[in-house]
């Protein structure tokens, strides 16, 4: 589905949650007026006229919003990043910044202000509902980036994401799961809401998990894609965990410390989603 659809399906789900709570303020009061008796046929009503220009332009502004933060995205994915709400958005909107230059910015931006930064990503992980020994692992893998040992984030975290997937998604059952391809239809279930913080780059990453860090290279025949998955500064999870490549770098490492931290947001609206029907 096309972002803009996805949006407007969103819009009239939010129309009808509305509609349906002015439906349920309005009963009492329907139940009092119908003991009046009165004589509804004489009774003028107010015309109400919404501000049908308005609303458009309202609309047109966010989606222009949206178009700008998606062509954003798209620079910080050229220049070998995941955009992220930690990205230095600034630095990608010179658009004469060639993608060499915008990722030598980036780590710069990303070194200078990690002290922060890092405690940023902490922060939201420990609020996220993932358990104890997630959160200690992220932190662990934080620290290793802290020090310079950027060999570790991805040789540690892909093994833990797939714990938890594990034990939150698939119950504990001891069935492969290396491509994650229950989580990711969970994923995409979501909606643009439901991923906030994030916004459009949510949707970014979704197509980063689907088409890159996921795949299986032993199952791919086409030498070129092969070759785009082993040059990506994104790890992808076979060639980690497998030994193919080393992911030694401060993109590798900070590639893999900001998908964990989607990821685990997921899990944790996928749980929050799952616990509201079962209540319901």
């Amino acid at each position: 589905m096309k972002l803009d659809e996805k949006r407007s399906d969103e819009m009239q789900k939010s129309l009808e949650h509305i509609s349906d709570s002015l439906n349920e303020m309005m009963r009492p009061l329907i139940a009092a007026l119908s003991q009046l008796n009165l004589n509804w046929e004489k009774i003028e009503f107010p015309k109400i006229e919404f501000p049908k220009i308005k609303l458009a332009n309202s609309q047109n502004d966010i989606l222009k919003e949206v178009d700008l933060e998606d062509k954003l995205c798209k620079r910080f994915e050229d220049a070998g990043w995941i955009a992220h709400y930690t990205s230095p958005w600034r630095i990608a909107e010179d658009a004469s910044l060639e993608p060499d230059l915008l990722d030598r910015k980036t780590q710069d931006y990303y070194m200078n202000e990690w002290p922060e930064i890092s405690e940023v990503f902490i922060d939201s992980v420990n609020k996220s509902d993932v358990d104890c020994e997630a959160k200690k692992t992220f932190a662990e893998a934080v620290a290793a980036h802290t020090h310079g040992l950027y060999r570790c984030a991805p040789r540690l975290l892909f093994p833990e994401i797939e714990r938890v997937s594990r034990s939150e998604i698939h119950d504990g059952e001891q069935k492969p799961i290396t491509s994650q391809k229950d989580l990711q239809s969970l994923i995409a279930e979501l909606t643009h809401a439901e991923m906030a913080p994030f916004g459009v780059a949510a949707f970014r990453f979704y197509v980063k998990l689907v088409n890159h860090v996921y795949l299986q290279t032993d199952k791919m025949n086409n030498a070129d894609d092969i070759n785009a998955v082993f040059n990506d500064p994104v790890p992808n999870r076979h060639v980690a965990l497998h030994g193919l490549s080393s992911y030694s770098t401060v993109q590798n490492s900070l590639n893999a410390i900001i998908f964990t931290d989607y990821i685990f947001q997921s899990i944790s609206k996928i749980k929050q989603n799952q616990r509201e029907i079962a209540e319901y």
